[in-house]
């Protein structure tokens, strides 16, 4: 490889990983802020964005030197928070698609006068 590919690799894999991380602390956040309201729910969507977040920091040079991680294993890792985060993400559209009712029916007529 050249040296300009292998830069622009690196920086274009900086910019997702940040971007990830970012994402996943606002969702995460998100999560807290649901907690009063649902527990199980708030906690859920808390996991969603922890999960991208550690995506995003195990793909970082700095995880990978902190903890003397192999290329194969640390795409392994942030591949495996990927995938449990999008199943985390897709068991919450269907619990909740599951839990919200229809349309309220009106039983009675409302009049202005």
């Amino acid at each position: 490889m050249q040296p300009s590919q292998t830069t622009e690799a690196s920086g274009l894999s900086t910019v997702v990983n940040v971007v990830a991380i970012t994402l996943g602390a606002l969702v995460s956040l998100f999560g807290v802020l649901l907690l009063p309201a649902s527990l199980l729910g708030g906690i859920h969507v808390a996991a969603i964005g922890l999960s991208l977040a550690a995506a995003g920091v195990f793909g970082t040079d700095w995880a990978r030197d902190r903890w003397e991680l192999s290329s194969p294993t640390q795409r392994r890792l942030v591949a495996g928070f990927l995938a449990l985060g999008l199943v985390l993400l897709v068991l919450f559209v269907v619990i909740n698609g599951m839990t919200v009712d229809g349309p309220m029916p009106v039983t009675g007529t409302e009049s202005s006068s």
